[in-house]
C-alpha cells in the first residue's frame, strides 16, 4: 500500500519543488503533519510511510488539476469536496501506475472563529466533504481526512504547551489568524520563535513532540478514520465504470515523478 497525502503548506504535509505533479518518496521535504502520518501507519501496519510509501501531490498542482473538473454539484464546503475529489482521482492514476492501493490522505485546517465553530458544526460538515466526497450517504469513506479543530497548531500546543493533559479544550481556541489568542499566535509564543517547517520536524525527531501521546477529539478522529480506510482499501476502490473515466479525464495530464 501507497500513501498520497496532500495539505496547504511547508508546516502541515511539507514542500516539493520540481515540474511533476505527484511527487516519489524521498523526492520531497516532509512537515510535521507528515511525521505524524507515519507514526500512525508504523502503529497501524507497522511500516514506514516516509521511507518509501509515502507520495505528496502539492495544494498548487491539486488546485491546478481541480480546473479540470466539470461543473458539478458540490454541495456544503464546495472547495474541500473538490478538493478531496481531485486527490482520489490523482491517487487511483497513481495506483494504475504503481499496481497496488493508495490511500488518499488531505489535510486542510478547520479555521474559523470559536463561535462559528460552534454554530455550525462546521468540522464535521468539511470532515463529511472530504471523507465521502464520492458518497454523500456517508457510507463509504474514500479520502482520509486529516483536520485538526481549529488548526495544527491546537494538535502541536497538546505537546508543547499542555503536556499532553487536558487537551480537548484547544479545540476551542480560534483558528482565525487575526484574532487575539489564536492558535498560531500561541505556539509561537509557547515556542518563543517563528514556527517553521525546520523547527517543527527536528521537535518531533528529537520526540519533543509524541505523536502517540496526544489525545483530543479531531487527533482521535484521524486516527480512528486511518484505520477505518485501511481496512477497506478493496472497497475504496470499487468505483464505476463513469466515475473512472471521469477520473482519467481529470488526471490525463498529471505528471508523476519517475523512480
Amino acid at each position: 500500500m501507497l500513501v498520497l497525502a496532500s495539505g496547504e503548506g511547508p508546516t502541515d504535509i511539507g514542500k516539493a519543488s520540481g515540474n511533476c505533479d505527484i511527487h516519489a518518496p524521498g523526492s520531497w521535504e516532509p512537515g510535521p503533519m507528515a511525521y505524524f502520518i507515519d507514526h500512525v501507519m508504523q502503529t497501524l501496519f507497522h511500516f514506514e510511510a516516509l521511507g518509501s510509501a509515502m507520495w505528496f501531490l502539492p495544494e498548487e498542482a491539486l488546485n491546478r488539476i481541480a480546473r479540470n473538473i466539470r461543473p458539478m454539484t458540490l454541495g456544503s464546503h464546495r472547495e474541500f469536496r473538490k478538493s478531496a475529489w481531485t486527490l482520489l482521482a490523482s491517487a487511483h492514476k497513481l495506483a494504475q501506475e504503481k499496481g497496488c492501493a493508495v490511500l488518499p490522505i488531505l489535510f486542510r485546517d478547520t479555521d474559523g472563529s470559536r463561535s462559528q465553530q460552534k454554530a455550525s458544526g462546521r468540522w464535521q460538515e468539511k470532515h463529511d466533504s472530504i471523507a465521502y466526497c464520492l458518497d454523500r450517504t456517508g457510507t463509504t469513506m474514500h479520502v482520509c481526512p486529516m483536520l485538526p479543530n481549529p488548526k495544527s497548531e491546537a494538535w502541536l500546543l497538546c505537546a508543547l504547551k499542555n503536556d499532553y493533559r487536558d487537551c480537548a479544550p484547544l479545540e476551542k481556541i480560534p483558528g482565525n489568524d487575526a484574532s487575539p489568542h489564536s492558535a498560531k499566535s500561541q505556539l509561537r509564543d509557547c515556542l518563543g520563535t517563528e514556527v517553521t517547517q525546520k523547527y517543527l520536524v527536528d521537535l518531533i525527531q528529537a520526540r519533543r513532540i509524541r505523536p502517540d501521546a496526544i489525545d483530543m477529539p479531531s487527533y482521535n478522529a484521524w486516527k480512528n478514520d486511518m484505520g477505518i480506510i485501511s481496512q477497506n482499501m478493496d472497497g475504496l476502490y470499487s468505483f464505476s465504470a463513469s466515475i473512472i473515466q471521469r477520473f482519467t479525464q481529470v488526471t490525463r495530464s498529471v505528471r508523476i515523478e519517475n523512480i
